[in-house]
């Protein structure tokens, strides 16, 4: 008899499991909602004056990615499906959206997957040049 099926936490290959946190987060839900908006309102702070300094942007990008990720995984799904437009709509996603890919991505019709155009980025195809090329500083 087939035994069933057991996630093992660190794959994300179901809606349920893509919405979980993956570290338990103590604090009542309204204190979390405030200490999350904090936290992502100090990392979008902090990314916007470094694009707007010298600090390299690759560098900028990573630093921010790496911190969005710690805080989704550290509060409720429902905390970061509230907070989530917070991000979107920061000054920050200016300079994000600069990137065609990033850009491309963001403005796609959602739930399309087979997207020609973001596979031509991600492929690095000739008819994607010219938008990469100006959009590289």
């Amino acid at each position: 008899m087939a035994q069933g099926f057991k996630f093992d936490g660190e794959s994300l290959i179901a809606p349920g499991q893509i919405l979980r946190p993956t570290e338990p987060n103590d604090l009542p839900p309204s204190d979390q909602m405030i200490t999350a908006k904090a936290e992502l309102a100090l990392t979008l702070d902090l990314s916007l004056q470094q694009f707007r300094s010298t600090v390299d942007p690759h560098a900028v990008v990573s630093r921010l990615s790496h911190a969005l990720h710690q805080i989704r995984r550290r509060f409720h799904a429902s905390i970061w499906s509230e907070i989530v437009f917070l991000a979107q709509n920061h000054p920050v996603t200016h300079f994000l959206l600069q990137d065609p890919f990033t850009r491309w991505s963001f403005d796609k019709p959602r739930g399309y997957s087979g997207d020609a155009h973001l596979l031509d980025f991600i492929y690095g195809h000739s008819k994607v040049e010219t938008e990469i090329a100006s959009s590289t500083v």
